[in-house]
């Protein structure tokens, strides 16, 4: 054999050495390179998921926080003037006059682990019984907090008298267990 050709095979296998080695990277890289695609495709889904970005979270506690502001205003008068004024406005709007108000003392009781201050006012409502009837459906709208305690309904003509209590919950303040103690429970 001719040293040339010696020379040529072993060019040739060194050539294919090289090109199979190179072929074999280029396959192994495109093998781990579909590993990753697909990993980089699950954890793309896995961020993706169909949750509320955080600003629509902090829209939401804003909201739940003004909801929270209006129901505690709805448990707090600056006054007993403020009280006797939507008991009187109410009963206005209802066609129904106030001929008395009598108001008692407040005392605090606790109601399912919530302390409230119980204002309670006692009126005297002159009226038809359908506006006393409405005056009573329409209380809670500007008074949420108020429930009627007692009824005395007397004279079911064209003018009736009704002697209502009215118990005002003012003031919720939630209590620990211990604290409950010595103070009416409902």
């Amino acid at each position: 054999m001719k040293p040339w050709v010696a020379i040529a095979l072993l060019a040739g296998v060194v050539i294919t050495g090289i090109y199979g080695f190179q072929g074999y990277r280029y396959f192994d890289a495109w093998e781990r390179t579909a590993s990753m695609t697909a990993q980089t495709n699950a954890l793309m889904a896995l961020l993706s998921r169909d949750e509320p970005p955080l600003g629509n979270s902090a829209i939401r506690l804003d909201a739940g926080q003004q909801k929270l502001g209006d129901l505690k205003r709805s448990f707090e008068y600056d006054s007993i003037d403020g009280l006797i004024a939507t008991l009187s406005n109410t009963a206005a709007r209802a066609d129904v006059g106030l001929s008395s108000i009598n108001v008692s003392d407040p005392a605090p009781k606790i109601v399912e682990g919530i302390r409230y201050n119980i204002q309670p006012i006692t009126v005297t409502a002159l009226g038809t019984p359908q506006g006393i009837f409405r005056f009573l459906e329409t209380i809670g709208e500007p008074a949420p907090s108020a429930v009627v305690s007692s009824i005395q309904l007397s004279g079911l003509d064209s003018t009736s008298m009704a002697k209502l209590t009215f118990h005002f919950y003012l003031s919720p303040e939630p209590v620990a267990d211990d604290e409950q103690e010595g103070i009416a429970v409902n």
